[in-house]
């Protein structure tokens, strides 16, 4: 596992990770030059690709966070982590500010059942899967429920 640091490239912006980066399964990439990516867009890359986590890299590949549909709508309806109730947020806020860093990530010969750990123990939905610092790809939750359903005989549902 490897515990990644928040970077941002020499302009400060963030983008939105995706499809031109081998291994992951939905086209998630925004650049916007010199500018960061705010909420409103993240929420249309979410629903547009029927995603619930997003990597956030850097404009060189670089894994910076990660931000998932709970922590924008959280965001928007001002409530903490702990459920308390804070100012609302706003549509135009960047998510540099809002994203979760560092994150856990794996790498590719991290065994899923340590990865499965993960997800329970940390309370998580998604880690992205980075290689020598560069994002290659995401797992989540459903990822792994997919594969144990479709390659092991589950005697629950006999």
């Amino acid at each position: 596992m490897h515990n990644n640091q928040q970077k941002t490239d020499s302009d400060g912006a963030v983008e939105i990770a995706g499809a031109g980066i081998a291994g992951l399964t939905a086209a998630i990439v925004l650049a916007r030059a010199g500018r960061q990516v705010v909420v409103h867009e993240a929420l249309a890359l979410l629903r547009g690709r029927q995603v619930r986590h997003l990597p956030v890299v850097t404009s060189a590949g670089v894994l910076a966070g990660m931000i998932s549909d709970r922590d924008l709508l959280r965001h928007l309806g001002g409530v903490s982590e702990e459920y308390r109730q804070l100012q609302r947020g706003g549509i135009d806020e960047p998510i540099a500010k809002l994203m979760n860093a560092p994150v856990l990530s794996a790498s590719r010969d991290t065994d899923v059942r340590h990865i499965a750990r993960l997800f329970v123990e940390q309370r998580i939905g998604a880690l992205p899967i980075v290689s020598d610092g560069e994002l290659e790809g995401i797992i989540a939750r459903s990822d792994v429920l997919r594969a144990v359903m479709r390659h092991f005989v589950l005697e629950l549902w006999a």
